[in-house]
């Protein structure tokens, strides 16, 4: 028997979230770090460089190539939201 997958919880209630809620959820953010521990390829970025997203995942911090870039955005909001990482 198929065990059935398991939801991952935010406790985010956003039906019921009014404008100041969001913004007391967004203040609550934190400055997210990204150092760069292994490189594959050219590049001109170094391992142990450290990026910082502060408080807005929006903006990218500056300096950061292109292919850094995407790799970045794949996690930055899934790391803002409180997923593991």
């Amino acid at each position: 028997m198929k065990k059935e997958a398991e939801k991952i919880k935010l406790d985010l209630d956003t039906q019921n979230m009014t404008d100041e809620d969001y913004r007391k959820l967004w203040d609550g953010l934190g400055k997210i770090e990204l150092r760069c521990v292994e490189k594959i390829g050219q590049c001109r970025h170094n391992v142990g460089d450290t990026f910082f997203y502060d408080k807005m995942p929006y903006r990218v911090p500056e300096g950061v190539c292109y292919a850094l870039r995407h790799v970045m955005e794949l996690y930055t909001w899934r790391i803002a939201l409180g997923f593991p990482s």
